[in-house]
């Protein structure tokens, strides 16, 4: 999958070349997209240590949506969200903070890269091969629902 570097409110983070927007245009107010809620966020929180990184969970989910069913894409999808990650912390956290998150930040990538493992190929599996019409479908309704369920039309 092609990425390349785009600027969003301030700060630079990797995306798909095609296909790709963010359901709201700045860190403040965008829309919580990390985890699965409740509990599950106890495991995959929308924070850091306070430093929202909500638009690079964002990115990676839909990478996932756009990915091809092999682990070269996988793991892709899970370096960009690591590195996406990290640039938010580069761009928003002062020197203490930047240190005491970026172990988190690891820890984060790494759980991804095993649990993810089998939420990923469970997801491809009900995905089929549909084609990328149809991820850039689900990318739209995705985009709208978030849209409609913070008010943000």
């Amino acid at each position: 999958m092609n990425t390349k570097l785009t600027l969003f409110d301030g700060v630079y983070l990797i995306v798909p070349n095609d296909g790709f927007m963010f359901p709201h245009p700045t860190f403040k107010g965008f829309p919580t997209c990390c985890g699965s809620g409740d509990k599950g966020d106890l495991l995959i929180p929308d924070t850091i240590y306070l430093l929202n990184i909500s638009p690079a969970c964002w990115i990676h989910d839909q990478m996932w949506v756009l990915a091809e069913p092999t682990w070269a894409d996988f793991y892709h999808s899970n370096n960009v969200f690591l590195e996406n990650m990290r640039l938010i912390n580069e761009a928003k956290s002062n020197f203490l903070m930047k240190n005491i998150r970026t172990p988190r930040i690891y820890v984060y990538h790494q759980s991804v890269n095993t649990i993810g493992a089998l939420l990923f190929w469970r997801f491809k599996c009900l995905q089929g091969k549909e084609g990328i019409d149809k991820a850039l479908a689900e990318i739209q309704d995705n985009i709208e629902t978030i849209g409609e369920c913070d008010g943000n039309n």
